[in-house]
């Protein structure tokens, strides 16, 4: 896992450097056909969520369907940003349950 947060913190940096534009999604993990062990961990985060120091990282690090990223994928290409934009858990959340 450490090997990844390198990366993307690496490819983010060249981003910036560069001045792209450009939209980046942080999904911590994308629960999927095939991929839904994490389910069991819910009510860990449920429970990690209602204790103050550790409700922000429990709502970073919260696991988020493939349709929630499909509909935020789709937000935001209908939405282009006009500099860099970060997209992080509750926003995929928040975007992904609103009514299209």
């Amino acid at each position: 896992m450490q090997d990844y947060i390198a990366v993307r913190h690496e490819c983010e940096a060249a981003i910036a450097a560069a001045g792209l534009v450009a939209t980046i999604l942080r999904p911590w993990y994308s629960l999927s056909p095939g991929h839904w062990w994490p389910l069991a961990l819910q009510p860990v985060y449920r429970l990690m969520e209602q204790v103050p120091a550790t409700r922000d990282a429990a709502r970073r690090l919260g696991l988020v369907t493939i349709q929630e990223m499909l509909v935020t994928m789709l937000w935001v290409i209908e939405r282009p940003p006009s500099g860099r934009r970060v997209i992080e858990v509750p926003e995929i959340r928040r975007l992904g349950r609103s009514p299209a």
